[in-house]
C-alpha cells in the first residue's frame, strides 16, 4: 500500500513538472506579422550601400521566421529584395537551393504544410488589388514557389 502511494505521489510531481517543463520551453506563440525590411531597393539608402550593406540590412534570423504564422512568413519571403537571385541559376530548384543557404525564411516557408494553401491565399489577394508593375512580380514569386513546393520543378 505504501508503494502504491509514493509510485502515486512520484508520478504526479513527474507529470506536475513535465507540464511546467513544457509551458515555459514548449510551444511558442506565432507572429503574424511579417519581417520588415529596413532597407529596400530603390530608396535612396539602398543606393548607397555598398552590396555587404545591402544583404547585412535583408538578415533575417532562423528563430524570427520560425515564429511567424505561415502568412506572415510568405509575405516575408515574398518581399525578400535576394528572392529573385532564385531565377539567376540554370533552374528553379538551383536557385531556391542558393538562395535557401542566405535566408532562412525560404527553407521555413518550404517545411510548411500550409504552405501553398497560403501562397494561394497571397496569389488571391494581390490579384484583386493588383495596381503596380512591382505587384505583378510579387504574384509570380508566389506562384514559382507554390510549383516548386507541389514538385513541379524537378
Amino acid at each position: 500500500m505504501r508503494d502504491r502511494f509514493v509510485s502515486c505521489i512520484v508520478v504526479t510531481v513527474f507529470l506536475l513538472l513535465l507540464g511546467i517543463f513544457s509551458a515555459e520551453c514548449g510551444v511558442q506563440y506565432l507572429s503574424d506579422e511579417p519581417y520588415v525590411y529596413a532597407v529596400l531597393p530603390g530608396t535612396p539608402e539602398w543606393e548607397v550601400m555598398t552590396p555587404t550593406q545591402r544583404q547585412e540590412s535583408c538578415e533575417v534570423t532562423i528563430e524570427e521566421v520560425a515564429n511567424m504564422s505561415t502568412e506572415a512568413l510568405v509575405e516575408t519571403v515574398i518581399n525578400y529584395p535576394y528572392l529573385v537571385d532564385i531565377f539567376a541559376f540554370n533552374t528553379i530548384n538551383e536557385g531556391i537551393e542558393w538562395v535557401s543557404m542566405y535566408f532562412p525564411g525560404l527553407p521555413e516557408l518550404l517545411s510548411r504544410e500550409d504552405a501553398v494553401e497560403e501562397l494561394q491565399e497571397y496569389q488571391t489577394k494581390m490579384q484583386e488589388r493588383v495596381s503596380k508593375e512591382q505587384d505583378i512580380w510579387k504574384i509570380e514569386d508566389a506562384h514559382y514557389l507554390e510549383l516548386y513546393i507541389k514538385g513541379y520543378y524537378e
